[in-house]
């Protein structure tokens, strides 16, 4: 199935519910259905492989590393990093360049030493 398919299908849906009058349906945000959703959120990550759950465990805690050591050196001003920055014109360009590459290379490395050494 195409991307253009595939579109025309979602659309096909939204139309028919749209004419249902279930707005609740279309946006997915339905309130009494949240704590349903939490827990089949929590089943299928404990049903997932072991492996896999290490992978998101490992990245998730290296990018928040990652970002902790850019926010630190971004707010002490090392290297003059806040100036550079915040002082010129594409700033929000710059600090998310700068901020995602320290949670991607944080991310990878504790993923990468994870399954190196078999840390569970």
């Amino acid at each position: 199935m195409g991307h253009g398919a595939c579109l025309i299908s979602a659309l096909r849906q939204f139309h028919r519910l749209a004419q249902a009058g279930r707005q609740s349906d279309i946006i997915g945000m339905n309130p009494s259905n949240a704590p349903n959703r939490f827990s089949t959120l929590v089943q299928r990550y404990r049903s997932a492989p072991r492996l896999l759950r290490l992978f998101f465990e490992q990245a998730g805690l290296g990018a928040l590393i990652g970002l902790m050591l850019a926010s630190a050196l971004v707010y002490n001003n090392i290297a003059n990093l806040h100036s550079l920055i915040f002082g010129s014109d594409i700033w929000l360009a710059a600090s998310v360049l700068f901020f995602f590459t320290f949670a991607l290379t944080f991310a990878a490395a504790m993923i990468a030493t994870a399954m190196l050494l078999n840390i569970e």
